[in-house]
Formats: structure tokens, C-alpha cells, sequence
């Protein structure tokens, strides 16, 4: 069981939550163990930076990835029609993709900003 729990906080450590956050699992507080260390509160604004900041970039580059594919897919199609097609929609999706997630990128700044702040979404 050891190395899931070593394996559990280095993903809490990449993720930037503090082990002690579920002190349930940590090895103290038990008999000739030191005293469990009090859990900081986790803040939701860093949960969110958090998130915000893996997520989003990921999808960026899955769909630029995407573009790339499609358009070396067209390259190569060698005047096949379907398969010209099949690239010409598959970059087409690509492409409204990323104008989708890049308009809720902006939308979420606003919102989230101007809920974490109070109101200023901090232009």
C-alpha cells in the first residue's frame, strides 16, 4: 500500500495541494507518532488556477495537434476526394473547436474573476 500513497501525494504535489489536506491518510496521530499538523483550508481560487492551468493548455495543444494531422492528412491524399473531404472536416472541427474553447478561456476569465474578486474581473 505504500507505493499508492507515495504515488497519491506526488500527484497532490503536481497538482499543488499540500499532503496535509487529507490528514486522514497521512502516518501521524497514531500511537507513538507525532500529532497530525492542522489541514489548511483548501481555497478554491488555487483549486481553480489549478485546473485552469492543466486543463485548458491541454486541450490547446490536442487541438493543434489536430490541425497539423488533418492538414498533413490533406498533403498526402494524393487526389483521393474522400479522403480530402474526410481531412477537409476533421480540420473544419479542429478549427471551430479551438474558437470554442479559446471564447470560454475568455468567458471563464471574466466570470471567475469577477467572482473571485468581488466584482472586478481584473482587466
Amino acid at each position: 500500500m505504500k507505493p499508492f500513497t507515495e504515488f497519491f501525494y506526488t500527484i497532490l504535489n503536481f497538482l499543488g495541494i499540500n499532503r496535509h489536506v487529507f490528514a486522514g491518510v497521512d502516518d501521524c496521530g497514531g500511537m507513538g507518532q507525532p500529532a497530525c499538523p492542522t489541514p489548511p483550508a483548501l481555497d478554491f481560487k488555487d483549486l481553480l488556477t489549478t485546473i485552469y492551468g492543466i486543463v485548458f493548455p491541454a486541450i490547446v495543444i490536442i487541438g493543434m495537434i489536430k490541425v497539423v494531422v488533418a492538414g498533413y492528412t490533406i498533403m498526402t491524399s494524393a487526389g483521393d476526394p474522400k479522403s480530402v473531404q474526410g481531412a477537409r472536416e476533421d480540420l473544419t472541427a479542429a478549427i471551430m473547436g479551438l474558437i470554442f474553447v479559446l471564447g470560454a478561456i475568455g468567458i471563464l476569465r471574466i466570470l471567475v474573476g469577477s467572482i473571485i474578486t468581488g466584482g472586478d474581473p481584473g482587466f
